[in-house]
């Protein structure tokens, strides 16, 4: 288990080794066997937004976000020169960023019904996040459908339990597997919504052992991005990788509640388990983007 003091040496022989150009973009990335080797890379930016959503509904709250507004966000984005990508799109340096773009990640926590619906006439319903990306998508081909969705697979709220319509449980498995083949990502919340800071190492590593083996079974694919609910991180980060009771799990990048603008990979600030996010209310648009509301 990690200490404090060897976490410390560790980011400091880290820097030493990004600044000399004897690392790629992030020596927190290379210590996972199963990534390519990652080339040393030049950003023409310092820092870019993470944006954390949650309801998409009416009306504007502090946890929600009505889709004219979201609508609103996405133009504002684009014509700002912002370019999306999915949270594990980190980890392999933005491939296929336009020149002169900066990118965004759209990120949802909670994974409610707001976020991913489906009509009774079987078609994504357009006024949730999903059906308004795939709009927007639609309308500008320069921006890519993409977004990090952070899913909760069991809590007493069913519409939070993989994107609710409890009336209609087939539809879990079919969601997450059209957000992978959309473009989208499925990433984790926990297995219950767990305060990884209020429970026991054991229970932490059972939480996201159980997430990443019921999303991974759903998707097909590996699940490697974690979002911290009310973002308590455990007292020994090693918890994010191992394995529980013959469950592997290996979550490589872990994104905070808050934190502001994220350093670029391979800057000194840069730590792919502590990744800022800018929650999407007035005042942190006014503060991180000096945008009007």
């Amino acid at each position: 288990m990690k200490t404090a003091f060897n976490r410390a040496i560790y980011c400091a022989v880290a820097t030493i080794l990004i600044l000399t150009g004897c690392a790629g973009p992030s020596v927190e990335i290379s210590r996972h066997k199963d990534l390519p080797p990652q080339p040393v890379k030049r950003y023409s930016f310092k820092k870019f937004p993470v944006l954390e959503y949650h309801l998409i509904r009416r009306p504007e709250a502090r946890w929600s976000r009505t889709p004219e507004n979201f609508r609103r966000d996405l133009e504002w984005l684009r014509a700002h020169n912002y370019y999306p990508f999915n949270l594990r799109d980190i980890l392999t340096g933005f491939p296929g960023l336009p020149k002169g773009k900066i990118p965004v990640i759209l990120t949802f926590d909670d994974s409610s019904s707001s976020q991913f619906r489906y009509l009774p006439n079987g078609e994504v319903d357009p006024e949730c996040a999903v059906g308004i990306i795939k709009q927007f998508s639609a309308k500008y081909p320069d921006w890519p459908a993409r977004g990090t969705f952070f899913i909760v697979v069991r809590t007493n709220n069913p519409d939070r339990n993989i994107f609710g319509q409890p009336e209609r449980p087939e539809y879990k498995g079919k969601k997450l597997r059209q957000l992978e083949e959309w473009g989208f990502e499925v990433a984790s919340h926990t297995y219950s919504h767990e305060r990884l800071g209020d429970v026991l190492t054991k229970e932490a590593a059972y939480s996201l052992a159980r997430s990443a083996k019921a999303l991974s079974e759903l998707t097909g694919r590996p699940v490697v991005s974690l979002a911290l609910p009310m973002g308590l991180y455990p007292s020994d980060e090693a918890v994010f990788s191992g394995e529980y009771q013959k469950i592997a799990y290996d979550f490589k990048i872990a994104a905070e509640v808050a934190g502001g603008l994220q350093p670029t990979p391979g800057s000194p600030g840069f730590n792919p388990l502590h990744i800022h996010r800018i929650q999407t209310i007035a005042s942190e648009w006014r503060k991180f983007f000096n945008r009007p509301q």
